[in-house]
């Protein structure tokens, strides 16, 4: 045997619905400086940790420390903050830098909230909204992305587009695809 097929084990899994997410703060999030400002900026990337979309990504949550005036800067505590706590953080921890506050949310689990927000290009992506600790469990609420403008079907294109193919998850009435019983040339894949 070469492997099983493991639904939990997948390349590419994303993220189809806006809602309530427990993710896991992934090591490729960094501390960088933004573009627009200069400012001290930290781009978070998650990993949903439960539920049908587990294993999926929610990437590019900037959390910008703007320093300008004492407004700024107690809103920038307030934002920071609730990141540390969402992450277990205890009361009278200090913080020394973004880079540690980072160093110590690298693996821990949160919740996010994310909705569909559309860039400047006119596609949509997930964006979160809000965080805090993790829930008891993964909340999609079943709304999917919105149709981007530029990939809108004409008619011609909906007639014309080709029907699924089966799935692997047949009834069992068609054992065509019990793979025991296959040999290396009757995989669709080499």
């Amino acid at each position: 045997m070469l492997f099983k097929v493991d639904h939990n084990n997948i390349m590419g899994a994303t993220v189809e619905e806006a809602g309530t997410y427990n993710v896991t703060v992934l090591p490729t999030s960094q501390v960088t400086q933004s573009k627009s400002s200069g400012n001290d900026m930290m781009v978070l990337n998650y990993e949903v940790a439960d539920g049908k979309y587990k294993g999926g990504q929610i990437r590019y949550h900037y959390l910008v420390w703007n320093g300008d005036n004492q407004q700024s800067i107690e809103q920038s505590i307030r934002r920071f903050n609730t990141l540390a706590v969402a992450a277990g953080a205890q009361d009278g921890v200090e913080i020394a830098s973004l880079q540690l506050l980072l160093k110590a949310c690298i693996g821990k689990v949160l919740s996010v909230t994310v909705d569909w927000e559309e860039n400047q290009n006119g596609d949509y992506f997930l964006r979160v909204k809000s965080f805090g600790p993790a829930k008891q469990a993964s909340e999609p609420n079943g709304v999917t992305r919105p149709q981007s403008k530029g990939q809108q079907q004409s008619p011609r294109q909906q007639a014309t587009s080709r029907p699924a193919q089966p799935s692997f998850g047949a009834p069992a009435q068609a054992p065509q695809n019990n793979f025991a019983n296959m040999s290396a040339d009757d995989l669709p894949f080499a």
